[in-house]
């Protein structure tokens, strides 16, 4: 398991530094991932996939401790929050109501089920989110959402659920700026 873990780090590697450079270059290679392929791949190789897509916090497999880590989730004050909600698309805001209303702990199922989207389809909104949160903050490393535990995939690899948190003090000045 080792040996195809160090594999598919240095597939996942490659395809990060292919996205981040618009232009191929020589030197890398293209590889496509089917949902097919990632459906038939184990448990945690999804797992991984899905933190690296996603951009997570952590690519720990799952958290014994279901504290929240402070180091690498941003304290939002009412005023980040406020300019964070002024600069979101309606779809991104429901998002965002959507966690509220659910408390800092949520569901991306919920999530799905609040915006009449799968919860697969919001990859979008994540990484607009976090862009988002980072020039609020003025801080190029700020995490908005940390997504814990295995998530849940559909017979053809469709992500159909993913816990995730925010921080209390996120989740307060959220709830103030959204009026909820």
């Amino acid at each position: 398991m080792d040996i195809y873990l160090s594999f598919f780090d240095m597939i996942i590697l490659q395809l990060i530094a292919i996205i981040r450079n618009d232009k191929a270059k020589d030197n890398q290679m293209m590889i496509a991932l089917t949902l097919e392929d990632l459906a038939a791949a184990p448990e945690d190789v999804k797992q991984y996939v899905i933190r690296r897509l996603l951009g997570v916090a952590s690519l720990e497999a799952e958290r014994s401790d279901p504290a929240i880590d402070s180091s690498c989730l941003v304290d939002l004050s009412e005023r980040e929050a406020v300019d964070l909600c002024k600069g979101c698309a309606l779809r991104t805001r429901i998002v965002l109501e959507s966690i509220v209303r659910q408390g800092p702990e949520f569901s991306l199922r919920v999530i799905g089920m609040d915006i009449e989207a799968p919860a697969g389809s919001l990859r979008g909104a994540w990484s607009g989110l976090t862009k988002r949160v980072r020039t609020v903050t003025m801080k190029k490393n700020a995490i908005l959402i940390d997504w814990y535990g295995a998530p849940k995939f559909s017979d053809n690899g469709a992500v159909l659920d993913q816990a995730g948190r925010v921080s209390e003090v996120t989740h307060d000045a959220l709830a103030k700026a959204l009026g909820l």
